[in-house]
C-alpha cells in the first residue's frame, strides 16, 4: 500500500492542468491521505480492515473506464493508475492470505 501512495504522489504531479484546479487538488490529496491511512491501519495488523479494502475495491471496479480513459489520454497517468490497481489488489490478496490471530 506504502508503494501505492508513493505512486500516487508521482501521479498528481503529472496529471495535466492539476495545479490550476483547486477541487482537483483537493481530490488528489484526500485519496492520498486515505491510502496513507489504510497502509498504517494494515501495518498495525488491524484485521477488518481487509474487508474495507475489499469493498473500496469493488466500489473501485467502476473506475476501469476511466482509467482506460487515462491511459489513452495520458499514457503516464493511465500505466501509474493501472500499476496502483495491481498493488492495491496484491495488497488484498496477501490480507487475505495471513491467518487471523483471534484464537
Amino acid at each position: 500500500m506504502l508503494i501505492s501512495v508513493g505512486l500516487g504522489v508521482i501521479n498528481i504531479t503529472l496529471i495535466p492542468g492539476i495545479f490550476v484546479n483547486p477541487p482537483a487538488i483537493i481530490e488528489g490529496l484526500f485519496a492520498l491521505l486515505l491510502l496513507m491511512g489504510l497502509a498504517l491501519v494494515i501495518r498495525k495488523g488491524i484485521g477488518w480492515i481487509k474487508y474495507l479494502l475489499l469493498a473500496m475495491l469493488l466500489i473501485g471496479i467502476i473506475g476501469i473506464p476511466t482509467i482506460i480513459k487515462n491511459l489513452k489520454q495520458n499514457p503516464t497517468v493511465g500505466v501509474m493508475n493501472m500499476i496502483q490497481t495491481v498493488f492495491q489488489v496484491w495488497a488484498l490478496i496477501l490480507l487475505f492470505k495471513i491467518p487471523d490471530e483471534t484464537n
